[in-house]
Parts: C-alpha cells; sequence; structure tokens
C-alpha cells in the first residue's frame, strides 16, 4: 500500500510539471495517509475526498487548487504548507498545530478549526462562512478582505491580527453550532476587538 501511494504521489508530480501530458492526476476518496514522509510533497490540483492526514507531522505540502472535500487534517503538525485556493469545505483541522502556511483565497465553509493554534499564517481573501474556530488560538495571522459570516468564534483568541480592518465581517457566531447567538457587522466587530483580540 504505501508503495503504491508513493507511485501515485510521484505520477501525480509528474502530471503537475508537464500540465498534464505525462503521468496522472491523484484523486483519492475515503484514504488514510500513513507512514509516508511528508516533506516538500506537491498535491496541487489533486482530488482527496474525505482523506485522513489525521496526527501527521506535514511540512511544505502544496495543495494549489486542490479539492480537500470532508478531509481530516486533525490533530495534525502543519508547517510551511500551502493551501492556496483550495476547495477545503468540511474539512477538519481540529486540534491541528498550522505555523506558517497559507490559505489565500482558500474556500473554507463548514471547516472545522477548533481547538487548533494558528500561527504566523495567512487567511487572505479566505471563505470562513460558517467555519467554526471555537477554542483556538490564532497569532499573527492576516485577516486582509477574509469573509466571516457565521463563523463560530466562541472562547477563541485571537493574538496580533494582521489587516483585520480589512477583514469582511458580515456577521459571527459567538455561540455554538447547536444554540447560535449570531452578531453581525459593526457589532460583530466589536464583539471581536473587546473579547478575543488580544
Amino acid at each position: 500500500m504505501k508503495t503504491d501511494i508513493i507511485e501515485k504521489i510521484k505520477a501525480h508530480k509528474k502530471y503537475v510539471e508537464t500540465l498534464g501530458e505525462q503521468g496522472e492526476k491523484l484523486v483519492l476518496d475515503e484514504f488514510q495517509f500513513e507512514d509516508i514522509n511528508f516533506i516538500d510533497i506537491d498535491f496541487s490540483e489533486s482530488y482527496l475526498t474525505e482523506c485522513s492526514f489525521e496526527n501527521l507531522k506535514l511540512e511544505k505540502l502544496d495543495f494549489y487548487r486542490a479539492g480537500l472535500y470532508s478531509s481530516s487534517f486533525a490533530n495534525a503538525q502543519i508547517n510551511q504548507s500551502i493551501y492556496v485556493k483550495s476547495n477545503t469545505d468540511y474539512t477538519s483541522f481540529v486540534g491541528a498545530t498550522v505555523s506558517d502556511s497559507n490559505f489565500f483565497k482558500a474556500e473554507l465553509p463548514e471547516s472545522d478549526f477548533s481547538n487548533a493554534t494558528i500561527k504566523n499564517s495567512s487567511f487572505i481573501a479566505a471563505d470562513l462562512r460558517e467555519a467554526n474556530f471555537s477554542n483556538s488560538k490564532l497569532v499573527n495571522v492576516d485577516f486582509k478582505y477574509t469573509r466571516f459570516k457565521e463563523t463560530i468564534l466562541k472562547d477563541s483568541v485571537v493574538e496580533n491580527p494582521i489587516n483585520l480592518d480589512e477583514a469582511t465581517i458580515k456577521s459571527i457566531n459567538i455561540g455554538t453550532l447547536k444554540n447560535p447567538i449570531i452578531l453581525e457587522n459593526e457589532q460583530a466587530t466589536q464583539w471581536m476587538l473587546d473579547n478575543i483580540v488580544k
């Protein structure tokens, strides 16, 4: 199994490098990644539906424009990785540690970052509609043009946010998914500044 997936990753790299002329696009469904040295791997434009990267150390991975629908990075250690323009709807980052990573223009509706720690990373122009950041800690995160709509922020902490004043904050949820408490527009922004921004 390990040899098979490594060969598929190599074929995908060739597919990307040759713009589809050689190799084969990586398409996996409900696959559990394990026992692989996850350093500097190109998953760009792959389709990884309901796949698991749980509890893994991920270094310099590239998920540019990848489809990561309902996949899980729960409790993973993610460093210097790229999720630019990825489709990451319903994806779990529960308990993950994310550092120096880029979520520029990532589609993250209903993704789950609860209990995660995110440092020195960018969510510029990312879509965080109904994403869950409850009990999370975000440090030195760039929110320029980030879209908040019913984003769950219960018991989260945001330290030294970057460009938060340029985010689009339509609404936030300071309750839970089952028992929402929705604040909108200026009220939402003021609550964030008063309660979670440090």
